[in-house]
Order: C-alpha cells, then sequence, then structure tokens
C-alpha cells in the first residue's frame, strides 16, 4: 500500500513507534496525518493534526470522528 497522498490517523503519536509512524507516512508524501494522543501536541509540519485522543474515552472517540474529514489509513498504535 502506497501512503503517498493519503490521509492517515495514527494512534499513540506522541512519541516511540507512534511518532515514529507519524515521520515515516509524512516522508512517504502523505498529504493529511492525524495524530492521536492523549495529551497536545505540537507538530511542525503543517501535514500533521492533532488530535487529543484516547482510545479508551469515548467522548474523545467520538470528537475525532468529527474531527476527521476523510480516512485513507488507520494506524492503531494505541
Amino acid at each position: 500500500m502506497t501512503v503517498a497522498d493519503k490521509t492517515v490517523l495514527v494512534t499513540g503519536a506522541n512519541r516511540g513507534i507512534g511518532q515514529a509512524l507519524v515521520e515515516e507516512a509524512l516522508r512517504r508524501g502523505a498529504k493529511r496525518v492525524y495524530a492521536g494522543t492523549r495529551q497536545p501536541l505540537a507538530h511542525s509540519d503543517r501535514r500533521v493534526t492533532p488530535l487529543t485522543l484516547d482510545v479508551t474515552n469515548a467522548e474523545q472517540i467520538r470528537a475525532a470522528v468529527d474531527a476527521v474529514e476523510s480516512l485513507d489509513i488507520l494506524i492503531n498504535n494505541a
């Protein structure tokens, strides 16, 4: 699967493997990367849209569904 020109959501994106997955998606040309984290996140690449997302919190899941306009790839790292 190619990531170029796709919209990607990575959960657990604040550090470690999740952070590396965000960076790799960007390197491979992702159009938009939603970075799901429990705490607010700042990223220098304008293609990254931070999402406060604890996958055990139903309210945050609903808010993420409303915030994500479209999605091609989900990487559930949380």
